[in-house]
């Protein structure tokens, strides 16, 4: 059974006779990512700036003393319509930018970098930009576009359920919010709270609600998120396995481990506040080091796992 302190132990063996080409790699791609966020990101922020002009203008209608109530409300709506329609055009756009430049460039460029870091632990070490960029020229580009896409689907999916949880509190905030007095009379008929108390008793239990409801959601997304964890590892290693047959070997080798790679993420924390007190400067030293890391997780497993599938028939 592989523990954490083993794994960064193997890690760092393997990655610092090349920590500098680790480094510049790690580095190009999170300018490109960075890049690429900031301006799909810039496309949902410009609602920003034309929110703040059409209330700059309705100040305006409003201190004209000639202009009567009715067209004043007009031109406001007028003005609102137009930013919901742009709402309504620019968030999906933005959002389809974000999937396809996932789907087709930064997951695929991820699975180049962890590439690189499997090559690391062979003997016929390959140069870090072949490793890296040479996996947009290969035939393996659309098997890795395939495999990384229907994992984000799924990924998204499994987002949308993390948020059943909420509906719960969110009924009842809805309840209360409509009902507010009847609320408050019948918590006081029944606990003889003043009205003040009464509030501060309904407000802790929608805010235990909504810690619950939180707490559930994360469970989701963290157990799916850890469940797909080797597919980029299996795409790099067996490309020729097939999309739904990598997912289900990532769910099989991850049965049981949740916790535990959880736990070897956690014992990252310390490492990651130093990165927030360097104002994220740290970031490019330490991402070698996690890669490297979730590399030796991904060999490790794999040759727990192996013997284990076999004997049952069921790895493929």
């Amino acid at each position: 059974m592989w523990t954490c302190s083993d794994l960064k132990k193997s890690a760092w063996k393997s990655l610092a006779p090349r920590f500098g080409w680790a480094l510049l790699i790690v580095f190009l791609y999170q300018m490109m990512e960075s890049l690429a966020g900031s301006i799909i990101s810039g496309l949902t922020g410009g609602l920003f700036p034309v929110l703040s002009e059409i209330k700059s203008v309705i100040v305006l209608l409003r201190g004209q003393n000639n202009l009567s109530d009715a067209f004043i409300q007009k031109t406001a709506f007028h003005l609102i319509f137009t930013l919901f329609t742009a709402f309504l055009w620019i968030v999906p756009v933005s959002g389809l930018l974000h999937a396809i430049f996932t789907i087709f460039l930064k997951d695929p460029l991820m699975c180049g970098i962890l590439k690189w870091f499997i090559d690391q632990r062979g003997e016929k070490r390959k140069p870090a930009f072949e490793s890296v960029f040479g996996i947009f020229r290969s035939n393996n580009y659309s098997v890795i576009v395939k495999g990384m896409a229907w994992r984000y689907l799924w990924l998204c999916l499994w987002g949308a359920v993390s948020g059943l949880p909420f509906l719960l509190p969110a009924a009842c905030t809805i309840f209360i919010g409509r009902y507010s007095e009847k609320v408050i009379s019948s918590v006081q008929e029944q606990t003889g709270m003043s009205g003040a108390s009464a509030w501060i008793e309904i407000a802790l239990i929608l805010l235990l609600l909504y810690l619950i409801a939180s707490f559930l959601s994360m469970l989701i997304l963290l157990s799916r998120y850890y469940s797909y964890f080797y597919v980029p590892f299996i795409l790099n290693e067996e490309p020729g396995l097939g999309f739904r047959d990598t997912m289900n070997r990532s769910k099989k080798m991850t049965n049981g481990q949740k916790a535990n790679i959880c736990a070897l993420d956690l014992s990252f924390l310390g490492w990651w506040i130093l990165v927030a007190f360097s104002c994220g400067l740290l970031t490019f030293v330490l991402m070698p080091y996690i890669y490297a890391t979730y590399t030796e997780l991904y060999f490790t497993r794999k040759s727990e796992s192996a013997s284990f599938l076999k004997k049952r028939n069921i790895w493929r």
